[in-house]
């Protein structure tokens, strides 16, 4: 893996070197075009700031039902959405813990006859108090292998300036 420059995002990620850059379709989002063993385009990752509009959420939501004061009915709504425009459907979704950081997963699929069906996952984790979403899709075949890295990337998401975070989270 290798460090990439995230100027538009407030942190550092390590990136399989399957995975390029390609050109963002709205503010604050990376994209990437991740490659198959063959070196040709195989699946697609999108990191990006969930929209802070999500977050209007109820006070009384509990912890375990919520990822940064955002519910996770509303975090897997924008899923179900994502994924009725890709003709797709959601299979499950849960949430475990990668690196200390609680991460909530959706797991997805789409298709078409006579095409590959595609797997989706969806993962949102916070980040210094913002929560950021991961999407990837893949043909079925190399969803395995998408999901690893992908959690890999996540695992190695680090704030800019982390010693200065955890200076000023010590003084709060």
């Amino acid at each position: 893996m290798a460090a990439v420059p995230t100027s538009r995002l407030p942190f550092d990620i390590q990136l399989p070197h399957t995975w390029s850059r390609t050109g963002a379709k709205a503010p604050g989002e990376m994209r990437f075009v991740v490659n198959g063993a063959d070196g040709r385009a195989a699946g697609s990752v999108v990191i990006a700031p969930v929209a802070s509009g999500a977050a209007g959420d109820s006070f009384s939501a509990s912890r375990r039902k919520s990822l940064g004061g955002v519910s996770l009915a509303t975090l897997g709504r924008t899923v179900i959405d994502r994924m009725i425009a890709e003709g797709g459907w959601v299979m499950n979704d849960f949430v475990r813990q990668m690196e200390g950081r609680r991460v909530y997963v959706v797991l997805a699929q789409s298709g078409t006859p006579g095409a590959p069906s595609q797997s989706w996952t969806f993962y949102f984790t916070e980040v210094d108090g913002r929560i950021y979403s991961l999407a990837a899709n893949a043909p079925l075949a190399l969803a395995a292998p998408l999901a690893a890295d992908s959690e890999s990337v996540l695992a190695s998401l680090r704030l800019h300036n982390a010693t200065a975070a955890m200076s000023a989270q010590a003084l709060r």
